[in-house]
């Protein structure tokens, strides 16, 4: 048995799903309700609002990790940087093993994220 997990090798996509999630200075799991195991097979893309965006935007940098996740560029737990109007996808089958959070300081700002 393989401990490996090949994400986007289903051919029978899956109907998205998504959701936001308020990002506080407390690293908080992406906002899941209700998701059955599985359900996600090709990975998740997370948006931090932006200017653009009906709600106005963030006005803060959104970082993006595990548990531990820091807001800043520790070597150990410093987060992805995730500025307003930006994206990442991760690999991943379960959103709510994906950790956000805010510097010090800062409002509460939102991400939305979307799986298949």
């Amino acid at each position: 048995m393989s401990d490996t997990v090949e994400i986007g090798t289903d051919s029978t996509p899956n109907a998205p799903v998504h959701g936001h999630c308020a990002v506080t200075t407390t690293a908080t799991p992406l906002t899941v309700s209700g998701l059955a195991p599985g359900r996600i097979t090709r990975g998740i893309l997370i948006r931090a609002p932006g200017a653009a965006d009906l709600s106005g935007g963030n006005s803060a940098i959104v970082f993006v990790g595990g548990p531990a996740v820091t807001a800043d560029n520790n070597v150990g737990t410093g987060g992805i940087p995730l500025p307003p109007g930006c994206a990442i996808e991760l690999p991943c089958r379960d959103p709510s093993t994906v950790y956000v959070i805010v510097p010090a300081g800062s409002s509460s700002q939102d991400v939305a994220w979307l799986g298949a």
